[in-house]
């Protein structure tokens, strides 16, 4: 080839590849004259293998530089840019975010609805919050339960049924008189009263030319009335009669000393599920004594017979007994030379004496007792301690409590503010004491008294002796109501009539007082005892046939 045919492929080369060469025109006319010669008359170097061997390492190196920059671009290559990238690997219990390129799981969703009434959790399966309820409605009547340790309707309770075991008892239903709080107001029976139902009926039999309550006690199929009469014969007995609460007499009544005939007075009755203990006193044996019997459901005296408790010089009367759901516990006052000690004594079910005679006050005029059992154990007894002139006693009330063995725990104290010349009675109202006596002035009075410390809680005057002169308190609790019957001359000065009224255990009245006798001569000495919870009857001494006999009603609890 010569030298202008070289000259013209070269100049093709080169504008094919100026992109890459960067030569100019300048430079096209030096190679020319290389392609001829040099100019000192040396030898050239073909043109063609220059030009080749740099083509060859430019394209070399360009792509070599190209594909290390592909792998390195391949290795670096983050996973992702934003969280939707992670989707892949997300559930919606288990989110992945996208941090710096790589997708992170993240912590399970907390569920949270605010509701501190529902357990919050995340449902892998459902992929969504499920809140599920802390609590139930168990019996179906449309109000939950509280949780536990929280009581119905407290703020954060999540649940105001206040017994969800039982349909009947919600916020919607109405309160009965029956014990229970069925409307989950936080009270029980609000606002009820006992009420006469009925009229007036005898309850003393009518072969009996005089008689006089002692006592009333309820029992499975009614009630049982102690009391004292003359029957058929110029001695004054005592005896148990057995009535239905429609007021039936059932059976012939017991006369306590048909066995030895003597006179007596003071019985008093205690059921003990399958049995009824009876106490009274009668002279028998010459003086007043104590005695104790069992009795059958048919009111039949049972073995071993009548158990003679005392026997002393002077009288023991007025015993008073109450079952303790172990044995019988039977309190009297014991006639001494400084006037009347209080005495005490256990008694099997088999009818025998549990250990010795316990004196429970001694060396003063103590007397007309009265006891109660506590429900968490042990008692609580009040008698009048003071002086008697005659038939006027003026003393001041003592109340004590004991231990299972008859130990003296807390007091006496003497809760009331002025002397009292009769009384008291005793009961349980919403697991206190109340406690009630009468003074000469006509006053009757009430306190409640806590049966732990005997701390005076309550103090109500049930009669002011002007308007109203009162006497012969009753008192029976039943729950959180305490019925209260008393004799009063208020609407005629003349004579006493029983009246009826209900507290509560602060001594609120829950209605007004009510008249229950409207016949001639005194009504007095009312006794009360219930049945259940709704239930009760009232019984006392009435002069309407010119001689006392025993009178009673029936008494329903309503609610407003």
């Amino acid at each position: 080839m010569n030298a202008t045919a070289k000259s013209l492929l070269l100049i093709s080369v080169l504008a094919g590849c100026g992109a890459r060469t960067g030569l100019r025109g300048e430079d096209l006319e030096i190679d020319a004259n290389f392609l001829d010669g040099g100019t000192d008359g040396g030898p050239i170097e073909p043109p063609d293998a220059r030009v080749d061997a740099g083509l060859d390492a430019s394209l070399d190196a360009s792509v070599d530089a190209g594909l290390d920059a592909s792998d390195a671009s391949d290795g670096a290559r983050p996973e992702c840019a934003v969280n939707a990238d992670c989707t892949f690997r997300a559930t919606f219990c288990t989110p992945y975010a996208c941090m710096e390129g790589t997708c992170i799981v993240q912590p399970t969703p907390a569920c949270d609805d605010s509701n501190i009434c529902t357990s919050d959790r995340c449902d892998s399966v459902a992929s969504a919050c499920v809140h599920t309820a802390r609590t139930t409605d168990a019996d179906g009547d449309g109000f939950k339960g509280p949780l536990p340790g929280k009581n119905a309707g407290d703020p954060g309770a999540c649940g105001d049924d206040c017994n969800d075991g039982d349909a009947r008892v919600n916020p919607r239903a109405t309160e009965l008189c029956n014990g229970v709080d069925d409307n989950c107001a936080g009270g029980i029976d609000e606002g009820a009263i006992y009420q006469t139902v009925g009229s007036d009926q005898r309850l003393s039999p009518a072969s009996a030319t005089i008689a006089a309550v002692s006592h009333l006690a309820s029992y499975r199929d009614g009630f049982a009335l102690g009391y004292s009469a003359s029957v058929g014969s110029t001695r004054f007995s005592p005896f148990m009669g057995r009535l239905t609460t429609s007021f039936v007499r059932t059976g012939t009544d017991l006369d306590l000393t048909a066995l030895a005939p003597a006179d007596g007075d003071g019985a008093r009755v205690a059921w003990a599920g399958d049995r009824f203990g009876i106490t009274w006193s009668d002279r028998r044996a010459g003086n007043y004594e104590v005695y104790f019997a069992l009795a059958d459901a048919l009111g039949r005296k049972l073995a071993p017979g009548d158990l003679r408790i005392t026997s002393t010089q002077g009288f023991s009367i007025m015993p008073s007994i109450v079952w303790t759901g172990v044995d019988f516990l039977v309190v009297w006052q014991d006639e001494r030379r400084s006037g009347y000690d209080v005495q005490a004594v256990r008694v099997a079910p088999d009818g025998s004496a549990v250990g010795a005679v316990v004196t429970l006050v001694s060396g003063l005029d103590s007397r007309n007792v009265s006891v109660v059992a506590l429900p968490a154990g042990g008692f609580v007894f009040a008698w009048l301690e003071g002086t008697s002139i005659g038939p006027v006693i003026t003393a001041r009330v003592n109340i004590m409590r004991l231990n299972e063995q008859l130990v003296p725990l807390t007091g006496p104290v003497s809760p009331f503010p002025t002397t009292v010349s009769g009384g008291p009675a005793l009961t349980i109202v919403d697991g206190q004491i109340a406690a009630a006596a009468h003074a000469t002035s006509g006053v009757s009075t009430i306190v409640v008294l806590d049966a732990a410390t005997l701390r005076t809680t309550a103090t109500l005057a049930l009669t002011n002796g002007i308007v109203s002169y009162g006497r012969d308190v009753a008192l029976l609790g039943v729950g959180r109501r305490l019925a209260v019957a008393w004799a009063d001359d208020r609407n005629d000065a003349r004579t006493f009539e029983i009246y009826l009224q209900t507290f509560d255990a602060a001594l609120r009245p829950a209605g007004a007082a009510s008249r229950v006798t409207n016949a001639a001569g005194d009504s007095v000495f009312p006794v009360l005892a219930a049945f259940g919870t709704t239930d009760a009857v009232l019984a006392w001494n009435d002069g309407r046939n010119g001689l006392s006999q025993v009178y009673g009603r029936a008494l329903q609890c309503r609610t407003p």
